[in-house]
């Protein structure tokens, strides 16, 4: 994999809910064994920062040793949890997929069950359009090799649980008599590709500008309103 992506690599470089849920600074500890809370913590640390660096420098222009400088971690400490760049790289995937790729829309009462797709839509493709996820998926497609094939599986399982989400939502309108009765695993996936992938796929190649929340919400409701009934 080459630079090419490099530009788009540094824009992705921002703020994500991602990295904020956690200060970068490596918390103080005790001498001797750390507790299993602390290793854990110590892990998320390093994967944060091993996501902005592939995100700022690509796959090939992230060092491992450059990125234990950077994290405050040792060379042995990172090479034992992570032995090589690739599985560096697939266990940061990971961890923004286990991190909460999409987000769970509460049933509220009194909100119509399309209303309710509406919400969940537009807050899944908010996560889909992070620059962080972008970004790694921009990686993913250069991997001509498929060295890096397991984190498009992982990638893949996070869209299947985005299918369960919405899916549950489509069984709820059934059972309220909200929407017919339809196949609701095909619908679920339709709605995925159509209101969330499709616009993504489009950024990706530069045929679509980033949109507002108020276009992205438009977007979705035309999408729930022309394959829901």
């Amino acid at each position: 994999m080459g630079n090419v992506l490099a530009g788009a690599e540094r824009q992705a470089a921002m703020p994500s809910p991602i990295s904020q849920s956690d200060p970068h600074i490596l918390p103080p500890r005790r001498g001797g064994h750390p507790t299993r809370e602390e290793a854990a913590r110590l892990g998320s640390h390093i994967l944060r920062h091993a996501v902005e660096s592939f995100c700022q420098h690509g796959y090939d222009g992230t060092s491992m040793d450059a990125l234990a400088r950077q994290a405050g971690v040792s060379k042995r400490t990172l090479y034992t949890r992570f032995p090589t760049k690739g599985d560096l790289f697939m266990a940061s995937v990971a961890f923004i997929v286990d991190s909460g790729v999409w987000p769970v829309v509460p049933e509220e009462p009194g909100v119509p069950v399309r209303e309710s797709l509406t919400r969940c839509l537009c807050g899944m493709l908010d996560a889909a359009l992070d620059p962080f996820v972008l970004t790694l998926e921009r990686i993913l497609l250069a991997d001509i090799g498929g060295q890096l094939s397991d984190s498009s599986q992982r990638l893949l399982e996070a869209f299947e649980r985005g299918v369960d989400l919405i899916q549950a939502i489509l069984e709820r309108g059934i059972e309220t008599g909200e929407i017919e009765v339809c196949d609701t695993r095909w619908l679920a996936g339709a709605l995925l590709e159509l209101a969330v992938s499709s616009p993504r796929h489009r950024i990706m190649l530069g045929q679509l500008q980033q949109p507002t929340a108020a276009v992205k919400r438009q977007e979705v409701e035309r999408c729930v309103a022309a394959l829901v009934r």
